[in-house]
């Protein structure tokens, strides 16, 4: 009758143990899967807040650029604005010389003309006297 007892108490035990194990293995099958889910969760989680500040930033840094290249066209602008003006105020006075001298050319091509009209006239006369003196001479 001992030994009866033994084993019922031997199996009684094994029974509580197997039981203990199957719901220790349940409990750790449980935590491994919660483990997996809050990781999932968490980098999921942590890929959308690294998205948002990407975002973020990037917008940040376009507005910046943005401003920045406004301003250095501004910048430029009134640059070539005053680069024009003093090219300007340059070259006005030369073109004023450039049609004084244009002018003045024209003059002297015009007495060039008148000159050279009048010492073809006394060539001319010139040369009538001439042959009117040799004439004379001959006879």
């Amino acid at each position: 009758m001992l030994w009866l007892c033994f084993f019922i108490g031997a199996i009684a035990g094994g029974i509580a143990v197997g039981l203990w194990m199957r719901a220790r293995i349940v409990a750790l099958t449980t935590a491994e899967r919660f483990r997996e889910e809050a990781s999932t969760k968490l980098s999921d989680t942590f890929q959308a807040l690294a998205d948002a500040a990407l975002r973020s930033n990037q917008s940040s840094f376009l507005d910046a650029a943005r401003s920045t290249l406004d301003t250095m066209r501004t910048e430029m602008a009134g640059q070539m604005a005053q680069k024009q003006t003093a090219i300007e105020g340059v070259v006005r006075p030369l073109g004023d010389s450039l049609v004084r001298l244009e002018s003045q050319v024209r003059e002297l091509e015009l007495a060039r003309q008148k000159i050279f009209g009048s010492l073809g006239e006394q060539l001319q006369s010139l040369a009538k006297e001439t042959v009117a003196l040799s004439s004379a001479l001959r006879t």
